[in-house]
C-alpha cells in the first residue's frame, strides 16, 4: 500500500512540474506577445523581413536545410525538422535562440562527461580532442567578447577551429 502511495505521489509531483514549467513557458511567451503589441505598425516592414538559410544535423526527425524568416527562433526550426528525437540533449542547444544570420546547427545526443563552453576554464578544454593551450585561451577569450556563446557552432567562430575540429568536439560540449 505504501508503494501504491508512493508512485501517486511521485506522478503527482511530476504532473505538477510540467504543468509548472509549461505555465512558465506560457508567461514568456505572454510577455513577448505583449513587448511586440508595443511596437508601432510599420515597425516591422516586408523590406525588413529577410529570409534565410539554415541546416539542421543531428539529432533531429529529418536532417536538411530550410529556409526560414529572420527572428525565428530555434525551436520553431526544430520543428521544421520534424522535431527532435527522444534523448536529444537540451543543455547543448538554446530553444529560444533568435536567429538572424545563416547559420549550421548541430543538435546532440545526450552523453556523459560534457564541457560547458561557458563555464570552462582552460584546463576543462584542454580535455578536449585538438584543443590545447592555445585554442582554449581563444576560446575563453572569445567567450568573453561576447558575453556568453549561444549556441554551440559559434565555436567555429574562434580563431582556429574549423569543421575539422568541431565536428571531433561537437559531442563533448554544452552551452
Amino acid at each position: 500500500m505504501k508503494v501504491i502511495i508512493g508512485v501517486i505521489v511521485f506522478i503527482f509531483a511530476v504532473v505538477s512540474g510540467l504543468q509548472a514549467i509549461e505555465k512558465q513557458r506560457a508567461k514568456f511567451y505572454a510577455q513577448l506577445n505583449e513587448q511586440m503589441e508595443q511596437l508601432p505598425n510599420d515597425f516591422f516592414t516586408n523590406d525588413e523581413i529577410e529570409n534565410l538559410e539554415i541546416t539542421i544535423t543531428g539529432n533531429v526527425k529529418t536532417p536538411g536545410t530550410y529556409s526560414i524568416e529572420s527572428g525565428t527562433f530555434l525551436q520553431d526550426a526544430l520543428n521544421m525538422a520534424g522535431g527532435t528525437l527522444e534523448n536529444t540533449d537540451y543543455d547543448a542547444i538554446n530553444l529560444y535562440l533568435c536567429i538572424q544570420k545563416n547559420i549550421n546547427i548541430y543538435v546532440p545526443q545526450i552523453a556523459d562527461n560534457k564541457i560547458s563552453i561557458n563555464t570552462a576554464t582552460i584546463q576543462d578544454l584542454k580535455t578536449l580532442p585538438s584543443i590545447g593551450s592555445i585554442l582554449a585561451e581563444r576560446i575563453i577569450r572569445y567567450r568573453e567578447d561576447i558575453t556568453h556563446f549561444t549556441y554551440l557552432e559559434q565555436l567555429m567562430e574562434v580563431s582556429g577551429i574549423g569543421t575539422n575540429i568541431f565536428n571531433q568536439i561537437k559531442d563533448r560540449v554544452v552551452l
